[in-house]
């Protein structure tokens, strides 16, 4: 992570976080927040069909997806208060009366919220490899 996100990358929450993000980082010279999702050699990303506020039984939603993450932010709060007030300040966000992420209109963003996908992967010769996929949120 450090390798894609800068020297200056930190790591701010780590696996068990409680909230189901597997990590979450700052760079503060990229201006960027990443959240990270790790998958092991065949896994695929999860749909919750119950696990979500908001979420009507059934429906669905997809790890990492915008309206995931919007959901999961917030629940940093109980382990990691500062962390989050941190994150929506420099994101331009606040969480609503329903527990999720929004943009706060009174603030002005001096960072970008990313969620990044890390698959490893076993190539020809058995040997560890990885992918990445990238997706910025916009709330």
């Amino acid at each position: 992570m450090e390798g894609y996100g800068g020297g200056d990358c930190k790591l701010l929450v780590g696996y068990a976080s409680g909230a189901g993000i597997d990590q979450l980082w700052v760079s503060a010279a990229k201006q960027r927040y990443y959240v990270v999702e790790a998958k092991g050699p065949g896994a695929t990303l999860r749909v919750d069909r119950f696990a979500v506020r908001g979420v009507a039984n059934g429906a669905g939603m997809t790890q990492m997806s915008q309206q995931w993450v919007a959901d999961r932010i917030p629940r940093i709060k109980t382990q990691y208060p500062g962390t989050l007030a941190q994150l929506l300040k420099d994101c331009a966000l606040k969480v609503n009366a329903s527990g999720q992420l929004e943009n706060d209109t009174t603030k002005v963003a001096t960072h970008v919220l990313e969620g990044l996908v890390l698959a490893a992967k076993w190539d020809a010769n058995d040997d560890a490899q990885s992918s990445l996929s990238k997706r910025t949120y916009n709330f």
